[in-house]
C-alpha cells in the first residue's frame, strides 16, 4: 500500500499523474505508429516523463524493502540495484554515446555560415531552430544574423515578449493571415524590406521581361532567407 510507504501522498499523486499521462497522451496522439518508423521515434521522446515516475517508484520500493529487512538483505538489495544500473550502462552506452556526433551542429552551421552579413533567417522546425540557436548563443557564431522561428511567430505572446530582441518590424500582433490582428508573410516582408527593393520587386511583377535592366532589378538580393 503506497500509504505505508514514505511520502505516501506524493506516491498517490505520482500514480495519478502516470495513469493520466499514459492514457490521455496516447489517446490524444494521432500518429500512425505502425505505419511510419519516424512517427514512432517522435512518439518515444514523450515516454521519458512516465519513465521517470516509474523509476522513482522502483527506488521508493527498494527503500521500503530495505527499511523492513535485516542488514544482509539491505546489502543484497544494494548489490542488486548496482548490478541493474551497471547492466543498463553496459548494454546501452555504445548506442547512446553521441559525444562524437556533430550532425545537428553541422546542420545548423550549413545554413548559418553562408548567409550574407546582417541577414534575417526565417526557419520552421525544432532541429533547425535549436541548432542555429545553439550556434549563436553558445558558440557566438554569426551574431549579425537575426533568426526567427515561424512557428513561434504564430503565438500571441511572441511580439510582446520577443520583439525587443530583434531589429525587425512586426506589422501587427501575430503572424497569422486569417486572424483579424494577424499579418501575412507578404505583409511582414513588405514592412521590413527596404523601400527601394520593394519598388524593384513591384516593377518586376508588373513589367516582367520588358527590358534587360528590369530583369537585373528583379534579381536584386534580399536580406531575408527561408529555411
Amino acid at each position: 500500500d503506497t500509504r505505508d510507504m514514505p511520502g505516501g501522498a506524493v506516491g498517490i499523486a505520482m500514480m495519478v499523474c502516470f495513469i493520466f499521462y499514459v492514457t490521455v497522451f496516447h489517446w490524444l496522439s494521432n500518429l500512425p505508429l505502425e505505419l511510419n518508423p519516424l512517427f514512432y521515434e517522435v512518439h518515444t521522446r514523450f515516454w521519458l516523463q512516465p519513465n521517470l515516475i516509474a523509476f522513482s517508484w522502483m527506488s521508493l520500493a527498494l527503500e521500503w524493502l530495505a527499511q523492513r529487512s535485516g542488514r544482509m538483505r539491505r546489502l543484497v538489495a544494494a548489490v542488486i540495484t548496482l548490478t541493474l544500473v551497471t547492466c543498463q550502462v553496459m548494454f546501452n552506452y555504445r548506442n547512446l554515446d553521441h559525444s562524437n556526433s556533430h550532425h545537428i551542429r553541422l546542420y545548423g552551421l550549413m545554413h548559418l555560415e553562408k548567409l550574407p552579413p546582417n541577414s534575417v533567417l526565417l526557419v520552421k522546425g525544432d532541429i533547425i531552430t535549436n541548432s542555429i540557436r545553439y550556434l549563436q548563443r553558445c558558440e557566438g557564431l554569426r551574431p549579425d544574423v537575426q533568426h526567427l522561428d515561424q512557428a513561434m511567430m504564430t503565438y500571441n505572446w511572441f511580439v510582446k515578449k520577443q520583439s525587443r530582441h530583434f531589429n525587425i518590424t512586426f506589422p501587427r500582433s501575430v503572424y497569422h493571415p486569417y486572424k483579424q490582428e494577424g499579418y501575412s508573410m507578404e505583409e511582414f516582408l513588405d514592412a521590413n524590406l527596404p523601400s527601394r527593393a520593394g519598388e524593384k520587386q513591384t516593377n518586376c511583377r508588373r513589367r516582367g521581361k520588358e527590358e534587360e535592366e528590369e530583369e537585373e532589378a528583379c534579381a536584386a538580393p534580399s536580406p531575408f532567407f527561408l529555411c
